[in-house]
């Protein structure tokens, strides 16, 4: 069963290519959705697909390394809010 978690991401993740890694680590766990900048410096995820999937997304998230530092990532699990065909950058 489809699943979307928003994720927002923080720490050094604004200018050092996470969105473009975070799409192709998406596409890999076959996951569908967005990834955005946010003005606090932050980046939102809404990822859609299912829980095994997701949490293996989560988890390769966790292990990105230099130039970009992961210090927290905060979860809501929710009911599918549209349906995601793909996963594309917002700008």
């Amino acid at each position: 069963m489809r699943q979307e978690w928003v994720l927002r991401v923080k720490g050094r993740v604004q200018g050092v290519g996470f969105r473009a890694l975070a799409c192709r680590l998406a596409e890999k766990e076959s996951l569908f959705g967005t990834v955005r900048n946010c003005a606090d410096g932050s980046v939102e995820i809404v990822a859609q697909g299912n829980e095994v999937d997701l949490d293996a997304f989560v988890t390769r998230l966790r292990e990105m390394k230099n130039p970009i530092s992961i210090e927290r990532i905060n979860i809501e699990k929710r009911a599918p809010t549209a349906r995601f065909k793909e996963f594309t950058t917002l700008f």
